[in-house]
């Protein structure tokens, strides 16, 4: 055995220190494995994809597992075709794909909303924006697939953000009541009258339109104060470096994205948000950057646009399976998860 390769127990070791994979980022790259093998034109690119994929299944055990959970449910899904012949025409195999590949992630389970979404006093569906006005005069705006509880008594007015964004545009209060947004991570009350509260998966950010905000991790006694024109990221132990907030981070609740020198990664993570099924961008191997306006309420116009604007290639599977990539892929193949 060569000096420089790892032994056995070596890649052992490396591979239980390797973070474990989520699930749903496991069954993604399976899917895509399974795409760009049934998509090789030829002997030559299955192998060199072959290879590549079994590589990919080794470095992780959860890999392998789910890689061939799916490869039975998509060869099982393409025993179901009509005939041979439309699986060997192009597109009764584009429709194959797209078919397996929905159902692949639908079975596979998709992270589906959470109890709490579903009896939240107010939310949006994905790509729906909501404006509510409240009782004291104030107003939110719920971003796509948001949702809030409204809890007014004598002493606070407190929105709940239990999933997705809100944008709060405070009223003055007679009774001098505070007016907080709470999430999971923590708190942030007006001391003004316009700003965001955005929940992520690990975190969430307040950016600030107008006035003051006071923001207090759940599980911390320091309190920031966010001034219009900053934004801030916080979980439930600590809040993080205060940042310029983005232009026009507001644009959503008028059903546009304003974008300025962002990544190609970046705008297709936003717009997906916005669309039903999977928008994902297959390879990011340029560092393509996008400014410009998209709609959020027209997602094929969004996409047309960024295709126009740079070297992209859409490939539509079906209505809720589209992917995006460079506009060579075609020549290089690019293989998920590299």
């Amino acid at each position: 055995m060569p000096d420089d390769m790892p032994s056995a127990s070596q890649s052992a070791s490396a591979a239980s220190a390797m973070p474990e994979p989520t699930m749903a980022e496991v069954r993604q790259q399976a899917a895509e494995w399974l795409i760009q093998l049934t998509e090789a034109d030829t002997e030559a690119q299955r192998a060199q994809l072959q290879a590549a994929c079994q590589a990919w299944q080794q470095r992780h055990p959860r890999h392998a597992e789910i890689f061939r959970q799916m490869e039975t449910l998509w060869q099982s899904l393409a025993d179901h075709a009509d005939t041979a012949k439309s699986e060997r025409s192009k597109g009764g195999r584009k429709a194959l794909i797209g078919t397996a590949l929905s159902a692949l992630l639908l079975l596979g389970g998709l992270q589906l909303p959470s109890s709490r979404y579903w009896l939240a006093d107010e939310r949006t569906s994905t790509g729906e924006i909501r404006q509510i006005s409240l009782s004291d005069g104030s107003r939110i705006t719920l971003n796509t697939h948001s949702a809030v509880d409204i809890r007014f008594d004598a002493h606070t007015r407190t929105i709940r953000l239990t999933e997705g964004e809100v944008l709060a545009e405070v009223a003055h209060d007679p009774q001098q009541r505070p007016f907080i947004v709470e999430n999971r991570d923590g708190s942030a009350t007006a001391l003004g009258t316009r700003y965001l509260v955005r929940q992520d998966a690990d975190s969430s950010t307040v950016t600030v339109l107008e006035s003051t905000v006071a923001v207090k991790p759940r599980h911390s006694a320091t309190i920031s104060k966010v001034y219009a024109g900053k934004q801030l990221r916080f979980d439930t132990q600590q809040a993080y470096t205060l940042m310029p907030a983005p232009a026009l981070a507001d644009s959503w609740h008028m059903q546009r994205l304003v974008f300025e020198d962002a990544p190609l990664s970046a705008v297709i993570a936003r717009l997906a948000e916005y669309r039903p099924g999977l928008l994902k961008l297959r390879a990011d191997t340029q560092p393509l950057r996008f400014t410009g306006v998209l709609p959020t309420d027209d997602g094929d116009k969004a996409l047309s646009i960024l295709q126009q604007a740079l070297p992209i290639r859409i490939q539509r599977y079906s209505n809720y399976v589209v992917l995006v990539d460079t506009a060579n892929a075609d020549a290089r193949k690019p293989a998920p998860d590299q």
